[in-house]
């Protein structure tokens, strides 16, 4: 349920709503704009709605987590402030704006990406991932082709954007303080299954993904119902992955074997 609704041309500060984009568990997203017409992207949080292990002395850790960020494969923070409506306090971080298309609306029109291509993405990517975790100690947690924007470089070739830092965190063993209900378990590491985040939960969502872009389809065939419980969808997923990796499906579309073999260590 969206915590509320910003009608177009709602100013909070210098900025002005353009649309609503999309709700999630305690944050609404808008395209927003500035006083020069510049769009940016702004996330709009309920404060009250916001899990209290996510609040650090005050603070969003998203938002603050967010201005720590600079890297080009990284979404980035522009501003972030605390705006009061009809006496609730609400807070609100934007970050730039990213003029490109989902990977996952890609993907999931079973857009076939060339290996050259597939392969320079995701190493961006995976550069974007190593910068979270070697300058930051974090891990993004929840990396899926909806959580990456593509940008058009020209020459065929594009420059991904890591968005969403909702569910970024140092390394956890267990006790997740963000939610996990909402995490798409396709794109989930076994470690991730049992509530433990780390460097490798990451790198093995990029390698679900890389193999999603060479083949048109996820690794292992996993029906889910949105009516199970969650964990009767995370015994279907460990069960589906006790099947060996289907690397025909790879083969059959020409990718090199040392791809292959870095996908099957992924």
């Amino acid at each position: 349920m969206s915590i509320i609704k910003l009608p177009e041309g709602y100013r909070i500060g210098k900025y002005s709503v353009s649309f609503f984009i999309k709700e999630g568990l305690y944050n609404d997203t808008y395209k927003i704009e500035d006083e020069s017409g510049n769009p940016l992207f702004m996330k709009f949080y309920d404060l009250s709605a916001v899990p209290e292990k996510l609040i650090i002395d005050g603070e969003i850790e998203e938002v603050v987590n967010c201005r720590k960020i600079s890297h080009d494969n990284v979404i980035s923070h522009v501003d972030d402030g605390s705006i009061s409506i009809d006496g609730k306090e609400y807070r609100y971080l934007i970050t730039r704006y990213f003029i490109g298309r989902l990977l996952s609306e890609s993907v999931n029109e079973g857009k076939i990406f060339p290996e050259d291509t597939a392969k320079s993405i995701m190493l961006q990517v995976i550069n974007g991932l190593y910068y979270l975790n070697s300058e930051h100690y974090l891990n993004h947690n929840d990396l899926t082709p909806r959580n990456i924007i593509l940008e058009e470089a020209g020459s065929g070739r594009y420059i991904p954007r890591i968005i969403d830092l909702g569910h970024v965190h140092s390394p956890l063993a267990s006790g997740a303080p963000f939610p996990i209900n909402d995490l798409t378990l396709q794109y989930c590491a076994p470690e991730s299954l049992a509530g433990i985040f780390g460097p490798k939960v990451d790198v093995f969502s990029a390698m679900v993904i890389l193999y999603q872009m060479l083949t048109g389809k996820l690794p292992w065939d996993c029906e889910l119902s949105d009516s199970d419980h969650p964990q009767i969808r995370k015994q279907k997923i460990r069960q589906a992955r006790k099947s060996p990796l289907d690397t025909a499906a790879l083969k059959e579309k020409g990718v090199s074997a040392s791809l292959i073999t870095a996908i099957e260590q992924g």
